[in-house]
């Protein structure tokens, strides 16, 4: 049904109109009915309590006449009945609410010999009527009356429920009593009895019309109500055999002692009502007053009515007024509508003819301009559109655009020089009927079919982008490109062309994989390089590459680099981070040379020397983008590092020692000489001396400080290997008693020598020369560790078996322990002590040999030397030496045997003429006949001009002109047998063995004393 501009307009305009018209009553209809319901709600609620706080108030008033009596009871005990009597007059007289007034007293409590005893005055008309004690027939303790029972039981004053009285004119009445006592003992009671009417006629004036009240005991007991056959029934006894639960509820509601409103059905009405409550205070009686839904809304109806008449009323005005305003826009509206068809079917010259200045008339000058706008539009699109074409068939970037039913608008030159297509494409061809004459392909050489092409995917309406492919053309020419098709969609998103565009990126292609080559030769590179090389990425510090290589370094795969940046810092040592961490800071700023080393610790746990070169990449800002870095394991360099300077270091020490030998050498011939010559005569001077003489025993010193001397050039040579050492079981207690009997004299008086040797200690095999010496340099270190404050030198001898401590070769062992009480040795110090010419000692006080002496003599004798030291505390050197089983040498030194003497004939040869005079007093002393010459030459004319005559001959080693060597092998070429003893006091050239080889019987060593002499010469005599 098409319906006219007329009737639109009109019902454009009525439709709106009936509707808000009727939105408006029907909202003020509903505003009314709610700001309706809550006046209502407040205005009974304030009556509910209104008149219930005045029937309160009316009841108080009463209820204060009783309390006040009772109170002046117990003030006045001993009232008597007259005067009680009194007292319930003036109640009365002073009250006209009250009916009846009654003082009375429990069993025998009023008078012991009367039971009971109650004055009671009540109201006839105007008289009053008194009664008295009553005896029989009533007793008002009875439990059934309530005005007795409860003020008794509960010790508080009480209504009783309503009921009539038939006394006062069968009138509705409730009484109030308070009970009275007398020295806390409860006494009687003092009551009101107060008629109802009166006090609801005062109370109750002035209830509007239509409202319904009632007044409900705690026990739901009317006390009144509008409905008047309701006063004294039960509320279940009025709502019936079956009562509505709610409504029963409600009933306890009201006497719950609060204030309320609520919506109910056949509370007062058999239709919905409303009703408000609210507590009588001073018993537990409640108040309600009710109004029908009915008369609430009476008002609001008639205001509805009202607006539905005026409602009316103003459509049938507006109706016509509408039909002809309508008519004339249709008419306007008709002539503007044939003049917009003739534009759209192809006039673009024709206007509208309307000149009204209305609305309509606007819209038709509208309409004029914007015809006029669209056909200057049109010019411009159709320019703007050969533009884009021009553009698209001249871009070097080939295109494709194909419409939604798959006709061609655009293939450009581009296009068929990348595609090879030779043939024609007339405009609105179909893409599937075009002769296509090359194949695409992916970048892993798959073909890609035609339906799966970017074009036809975007017609899907799927987007491609940054595909690569390759086109390979009829020719066999292939070209890589990167196509990205779109979807072209109207307005309204539905798809309308597809869009592929597909620049040529060969040239780039063959570039990428030359980079690739290029950047697969350097990985293999750092990949098989046996230095991690890296690029960290700044600031934030993760590793863009690690090479395999740092498995080797440092234990870690790069996948851990990569989870974890701060897996360098965990390696770096402790004592390097901060280092590490300060050239990392300077490598960033630019502020040193990024090369340095630092120690790593090793996944396995192991310490390792790393060497590191970085380099600082900027960005063309000259910001930090990276940091590129190679790090080197130089672990090995470094201990073949530490090798050189030990071997240096030994080398060095090597030559020191060959020093030391040669001037050990070179002094030890002169120096034994004049020992020999110092020894020899103060031996001569001791024999003949007398026996316990002052000057025998100072004799005996000489003779003693000349062999320590001589000692001591022993231990020079033996330190730097320019002597034999020779060795023999010795017992060691001897020696160490000997020595520290020497060194008592000394050190300072300051310190105590302590001793505990243990005689369970066997021999050992060794220099007895050279244990002195140990023994002697221990104590005397440990003397000047103690010598600015004293303490205590202590010196054990213990057997003991290195197997139970576990160091050096299982066995037993003889353990000399030299402890102190001195300042102790540091640590840096304790790794040096046995090093040659190292001291802690003031310049002057040491030479730093001492321990390096002590640790040689005791490794040569396959022994072993510990120290413990506590600064502050003290030192303790602990020396073990294997013990012998062989018996010792020394075990009878101490038992003094004579010289053994003889008669034969000797020449001595010596260049040193002390030494020759010493010799020749000695050798005649013991009996012997005795040439002497100071020259070999002179000795071997001697000897070679008389050989029978000599049964020995002693010669010295280093001797100028002929060396004692030389004498010996003429000797013996002379005479074969002639027994030679040949003696030094040092020679590099000559040792025992080699005398022996030669055919020398014996070969002795500087100095010889008197005793060793002998021996030798009986020894070597008669043995020949």
């Amino acid at each position: 049904m098409k319906i006219s501009i007329r009737w639109k307009i009109i019902l454009l305009i009525i439709l709106p109109v009936v509707a808000i018209y009727s939105a408006s009553i029907l909202y003020h209809i509903f505003w009314m009915r709610n700001w309706a319901e809550n006046q209502l709600e407040q205005q009974m609620v304030d009556l509910a309590e209104d008149y219930a706080d005045r029937f309160d108030s009316s009841l108080q008033h009463t209820a204060q006449v009783a309390a006040i009596t009772a109170a002046y009871i117990e003030k006045n005990p001993r009232m008597g009945s007259d005067q009680i009597l009194s007292l319930l007059e003036a109640n009365l007289e002073n009250n006209l609410l009250i009916y009846g007034s009654a003082v009375a007293y429990d069993h025998y409590a009023y008078d012991p010999g009367k039971r009971l005893f109650i004055r009671y005055l009540h109201r006839d008309g105007s008289a009053l009527v008194k009664s008295g004690f009553i005896f029989t027939g009533y007793d008002y303790t009875d439990t059934a009356h309530e005005y007795w029972t409860l003020p008794k039981t509960t010790g508080k004053p009480s209504w009783t429920e309503p009921y009539y009285d038939e006394g006062g004119g069968n009138a509705l009445m409730v009484t109030y009593s308070v009970p009275f006592y007398s020295a806390g003992k409860f006494m009687g009671i003092a009551l009101v009895d107060v008629p109802l009417a009166p006090i609801r006629e005062l109370a109750f004036m002035g209830i509007p019309e239509h409202f319904r009240f009632n007044i409900i005991t705690s026990r739901g007991k009317y006390v009144y109500s509008s409905e008047k056959s309701r006063i004294n029934q039960r509320v279940a006894e009025v709502l019936g055999k079956n009562p509505d639960k709610k409504l029963l509820a409600f009933s306890k509601t009201i006497t719950s002692g609060q204030t309320g409103f609520l919506t109910l059905t056949g509370w007062e009405f058999q239709e919905p009502e409303f009703t408000a409550f609210a507590p009588v205070r001073s018993t537990q009686w409640g108040f309600s007053i009710s109004l029908s839904e009915k008369d609430a809304y009476e008002d609001i109806q008639k205001e509805f009515y009202r607006n539905i008449l005026f409602y009316l009323l103003s459509l049938l005005l507006i109706i016509p007024g509408l039909w002809f305003l309508g008519s004339g826009i249709s008419k306007a509206l008709l002539k503007l509508n044939k003049t917009m068809l003739a534009f759209a079917e192809g006039d673009p010259e024709i206007r509208a003819d309307i000149s009204s200045r209305d609305e309509i008339g606007s819209l038709a000058s509208t309409f004029n301009h914007m015809a006029s706008r669209l056909m200057d539009r049109e010019r411009k699109l159709f320019e703007i559109q050969r533009l884009l074409e021009s553009t698209i068939e001249q871009s070097p970037i080939p295109i494709m655009v194909v419409d939604s039913d798959r006709n061609i608008h655009n293939f450009n030159n581009a296009c068929r020089d990348i595609t090879g297509f030779k043939g024609d494409i007339k405009p609105g061809m179909n893409i599937m009927k075009m002769n296509v004459t090359w194949k695409d392909y992916d970048k892993d050489g798959n073909r890609i079919q035609p339906e799966n092409s970017p074009l036809m995917l975007a017609l899907e309406g799927k987007s491609t982008k940054d595909l690569e492919m390759k086109i390979i053309r009829g020719d066999g020419e292939e070209s890589w490109v990167i196509a990205n098709g779109i979807p072209v969609k109207d307005d309204g998103g539905n798809i309308i062309a597809g869009f592929v565009a597909f620049p040529d990126i060969t040239e780039r292609k063959k570039t990428e994989e030359k980079l690739c080559e290029s950047e697969e030769r350097f990985r293999r590179i750092a990949e098989n390089a046996k230095d991690m090389i890296y690029r960290m990425i700044l600031p934030d510090g993760h590793y863009e590459y690690v090479s395999p290589a740092s498995l080797d370094i440092f234990g870690y795969t790069p996948d851990e680099f990569y989870e974890s940046p701060l897996l360098i810092q965990q390696i770096i040592h402790p004592d390097w981070t901060g280092y590490f961490q300060e050239q990392w800071a300077n490598l960033q700023n630019g502020l040193m040379p990024p090369v340095y080393e630092y120690q790593a610790i090793h996944k396995s746990g192991e310490i390792r020397w790393i060497h590191q070169r970085n380099v600082l990449v900027k960005n063309d800002r000259g910001e930090p983008l990276a940091i590129e870095g190679i790090v080197t394991d130089v672990s090995q360099a470094k201990r073949a590092g530490e090798e050189k300077a030990k071997l240096e270091a030994d080398l060095k020490q090597a030559h020191k020692m060959e020093a030391l030998g040669t001037l050990a050498g070179g002094i030890a011939h002169d120096f034994n000489n004049i020992l020999a010559a110092i020894i020899g005569f103060s031996e001569l001077a001791r024999e003949d001396s007398p026996e316990s003489s002052r000057v025998r025993e100072e004799i005996e010193e000489v003779i003693r400080a000349g062999k320590r001397a001589r000692d001591l050039v022993k231990h020079i040579l033996a330190f730097s290997r320019k002597t034999e050492q020779n060795r023999f079981p010795v017992k060691i207690q001897p020696l160490v008693e000997e020595s520290l009997n020497l060194l008592r004299a000394s050190i300072p008086s300051t310190i105590e020598i302590r001793q505990d040797l243990d005689p369970r200690c066997g021999n050992i095999m060794a220099d007895p020369t050279q244990i002195h010496q140990v023994i002697m340099n221990l104590c005397t270190n440990a003397a000047q560790a103690m010598d600015e404050r004293g303490g205590i030198l202590e010196v054990t001898l213990r057997p003991e078996d290195l197997a139970n401590i576990h160091v050096g070769e299982p066995g037993p062992y003889i353990k000399l322990t030299v402890k102190d009480t001195g300042m102790g040795i540091d640590k840096d110090a304790m790794d040096k002590i046995f090093d040659p010419y190292f001291t802690t000692k003031p310049y002057g006080k040491g030479s730093g040999m001492g321990l390096a002496v002590v640790h040689g003599i005791v490794t040569a004798h396959q022994g072993l030397i510990t120290v413990e030291s506590t600064p502050g505390t003290g030192t303790a050197f602990h020396v073990f030496f294997p013990e012998s089983s062989e018996v010792s040498r020394n075990e009878d030194m101490a038992a003094e045997i004579p010289p053994m003497k003889g008669v034969e004939s000797i020449l001595v040869v010596d260049d040193e003429k002390s030494i020759i005079d010493m010799t020749r007093l000695r050798l005649e002393r013991l009996g012997y006949r005795v040439s002497a010459r100071t020259d070999g030459l002179e000795a071997l004319e001697l000897f070679r001009s008389s050989p029978e005559a000599f049964d020995l001959v002693i010669t010295d080693q280093t001797m100028p002109k002929m060396t004692g060597e030389q004498l010996a092998e003429e000797l013996l070429k002379i005479r074969k047998n002639i027994p030679i003893i040949l003696c030094t006091g040092f020679s590099s050239q000559m040792n025992s063995q080699k005398a022996t080889s030669m055919g020398i019987k014996a070969f002795l060593m500087k100095p010889v004393d008197t005793r060793e002499l002998a021996t030798s010469i009986r020894r070597v005599l008669d043995a020949g």
